[in-house]
């Protein structure tokens, strides 16, 4: 089987305490374990890593988590080469707005099932697609590519001071 290779994009707060530490690495997935997302339950141990198709769709789902005003944001380009990409059936993408359906659905392919990657729709822009990672699986081997800071648009700024 051959495998598959994606480049994708990741952005996050380099001003949070945890970012700043030498440490850190944004491709751990550690994130997973100590709060839920769309697409998974927290839980101790618990490594994903969510990942976008673009940077401006990765740079759009980081603001519109974000609590407060970002001026800043941190991206990592990378790539992942993986045997096989999972995606959810109609009936769960038809709920896609519906936490309970979306978290029981990725917690059940982050425990049991082969692919160690998931793509899903984006909930912000439904055809763009996002991709969430099971960092520690030795089926899926991340290449970090590229990381970079950049400023937070005053106009993007403005908007969310509203």
């Amino acid at each position: 089987m051959a495998s598959i290779r994606l480049v994708l994009w990741r952005a996050y707060d380099p001003n949070l305490d945890f970012t700043q530490k030498s440490s850190f690495n944004p491709l751990a997935g550690e994130g997973a374990s100590f709060g839920s997302g769309r697409w998974h339950t927290k839980a101790p141990g618990k490594r994903i890593v969510y990942a976008s198709e673009h940077p401006a769709l990765a740079y759009l789902e980081m603001i519109a988590r974000a609590e407060g005003v970002l001026e800043r944001l941190a991206f990592v380009r990378f790539e992942i080469v993986a045997p096989e990409v999972h995606r959810p059936p109609e009936k769960v993408l038809r709920q896609i707005t519906n936490r309970r359906v979306t978290r029981s659905f990725g917690d059940g392919w982050y425990a049991n099932h082969p692919a160690p990657v998931l793509e899903v729709p984006s909930v912000i822009l439904p055809f763009g697609r996002n991709y969430l990672i099971r960092a520690a699986d030795p089926n899926a081997r991340i290449n970090l590519l590229e990381r970079f800071e950049l400023t937070v648009d005053e106009r993007i700024r403005k908007a969310l001071e509203r």
